[in-house]
């Protein structure tokens, strides 16, 4: 969908501001996210994001984190959506679960209890995504997320929709 893009040289001097929000998963468990996103001068794209990740089971509690992001990158614009690639930093907090303490075997839906370990970091955070423009101010797309850190990095995919200025 972005192959028939014709270049717009009156572009060079819009802005584009919009709000994604979705919901994903990958190596980090379950992910949710929302983002603000300004497009420049024809092709940059700054976004800043939130993301959360939770590897919580129906009977046992898991890892989790949240991380808040600022990424600067490219975007290339279709006649019908874009395309975009971003990178950028990250503050990262989260737990890690650790020793286990005890096991409830009490009942059927008994499950162990761990230690849980408050970790915060700093991460470096990529994210690429697909967007298919309904109209002038609505999206859904698709993206894939990246952050490299010294605690746990971890990678996923999500599905989003948008609200905002895209053209």
């Amino acid at each position: 969908f972005i192959a028939n893009a014709q270049e717009n040289k009156n572009d060079n001097n819009k802005v584009f501001f919009w709000m994604d929000g979705g919901l994903g998963g990958g190596s980090a468990g379950l992910s949710a996210d929302i983002s603000a996103n300004v497009n420049f001068m024809h092709s940059t794209l700054i976004t800043v994001k939130t993301l959360g990740n939770t590897e919580a089971g129906l009977f046992e509690p898991g890892d989790n984190n949240s991380e808040i992001s600022l990424m600067y990158g490219k975007i290339y614009k279709g006649n019908y959506g874009f395309l975009s690639a971003t990178g950028g930093f990250s503050y990262i907090s989260g737990e890690i679960s650790g020793e286990q303490i005890y096991d409830d075997n009490a009942s059927l839906f008994s499950y162990s209890h761990y230690k849980m370990n408050p970790y915060t970091t700093i991460g470096f955070c990529m994210e690429q995504k697909a967007f298919f423009i309904i109209n002038d101010y609505e999206g859904i797309g698709i993206s894939v997320f990246e952050n490299i850190n010294a605690e746990k990095s971890y990678m996923g995919v999500s599905l989003s929709s948008g609200l905002g200025v895209f053209r």
